[in-house]
């Protein structure tokens, strides 16, 4: 039978009790459409607006705790690194010895700086402070410094690095943002490709578009980690297998910096037979 008047308000102020002391899954009986109905379908909407506020705000608080292990990590490491080789330079007997040493504080520097530029950039464009004066930047040149840059570390990590150059066109972009995204790319390709493996830079042009390719012969990466690659913090689930050292902000900060250009950014790719990463950006005018 139906609830007396004084009986539903009765049951609503207990649940609206329930409510206000924290049992957000608890609901409002809804009774007909007087003023304590339509009071008890505002309680529920808030409800339900609350969870959906308090889960938005536990997933940022995820992220920043994932942002300050990667943070911290990405820090540490090269860190540790610099100085192990810095604290042992008087064992170093030969010039090789310390050119090697050399070698390897170099790179661990490198990797402060890819770090430091990817959250920079990362930081701007969330901030809303991502209306960056453009570059009319030569794709062949940039491209072929990046190549004589990398070239070297493919080699480290016993690695044929080949690089085919047919675009000779400009695109307008931040240059330090395009080489940037492009060595996001190339060094993914490094650390996911075995030794012996092959990795190929090109830069070519078609319709208007310039496109730059890295492809590898590597792990590959397994169909369902595709969606999450561009995403932030992603890192795939092979890193456990490779022990890969990613900060899982490269692919993000590079899909950011193309799409800020009005280019794209795709991924082919199969495991265990390799990936091609594609950047295409409308030549300039």
């Amino acid at each position: 039978s139906a609830l007396r008047n004084g009986d539903r308000d009765d049951l609503v102020s207990e649940q609206a009790a329930l409510i206000s002391a924290g049992n957000l899954e608890q609901q409002i009986s809804v009774d007909g459409t007087n003023e304590i109905a339509r009071l008890g379908n505002a309680v529920n909407a808030m409800a339900e607006s609350l969870k959906a506020n308090i889960a938005k705000l536990q997933e940022i608080d995820k992220v920043k705790s994932e942002f300050m292990a990667i943070t911290s990590h990405n820090l540490r490491t090269p860190l540790t690194i610099i100085n192990g080789y810095l604290d042992n330079v008087d064992l170093y007997d030969t010039v090789d010895e310390l050119k090697k040493a050399l070698s390897r504080i170099g790179e661990s520097v490198k990797r402060l700086d890819g770090f430091a530029e990817d959250v920079l950039t990362i930081s701007r464009y969330e901030l809303g402070e991502n209306h960056r004066d453009k570059d009319k930047v030569s794709v062949k040149k940039l491209v072929e410094k990046i190549a004589e840059d990398t070239k070297s570390t493919a080699e480290m990590h016993e690695q044929t690095f080949e690089v085919v150059i047919t675009a000779d066109s400009y695109v307008m972009i931040g240059k330090p943002y395009l080489r940037s995204a492009i060595l996001n790319i190339v060094d993914n390709a490094i650390k996911f490709t075995p030794k012996k493996g092959t990795i190929t830079l090109t830069a070519s042009e078609e319709g208007g578009i310039v496109r730059v390719s890295v492809s590898d012969n590597g792990i590959g990466i397994k169909e369902d980690e595709i969606p999450k690659l561009f995403t932030k913090f992603h890192r795939g689930t092979s890193v456990t297998t490779y022990n890969y050292e990613g900060t899982g902000i490269g692919l993000y900060a590079s899909k950011i910096i193309i799409e800020e250009a009005g280019g794209t950014i795709t991924v082919e790719t199969k495991e265990g037979k390799g990936s091609t990463f594609t950047i295409n950006l409308p030549v300039a005018q």
